[in-house]
């Protein structure tokens, strides 16, 4: 009866465990990103919010490769105690962050040289 319904996209996943970091999207494309290759973390916020999503953690690597997780992921505090055991990672630039209602990009984390 209702066959012309169009079907409901499967939920966005995000794992987070010791190699890294992986969000596979509502339509099956996939991002990932090992803690290896990590070189830069850096939180973006949109204006976007507050009854939509409006911070992002931005895992970048060396070659392109990253992964961008929203906030409201049930991994987001799995991943920012990941983040938070990374040498010098900014916890101030995270504060900013949470607190910024604009379109904004926080670095708190880049791999030393």
């Amino acid at each position: 009866m209702f066959g012309w319904w169009p079907k409901a996209l499967p939920p966005e996943v995000v794992v987070v465990d010791n190699v890294g970091v992986e969000r596979r999207l509502c339509d099956g494309s996939l991002e990932t990103i090992a803690w290896k290759d990590l070189v830069q973390v850096t939180i973006v916020t949109t204006e976007e919010g507050p009854f939509t999503e409006d911070l992002f953690f931005l895992l970048e690597g060396a070659n392109g490769e990253g992964c961008l997780v929203p906030s409201c992921s049930s991994q987001s505090t799995p991943l920012l105690r990941y983040l938070q055991k990374l040498p010098g990672f900014d916890n101030g630039k995270l504060s900013d962050a949470i607190g910024c209602v604009e379109n904004a990009r926080f670095v708190c984390w880049k791999k030393p040289a």
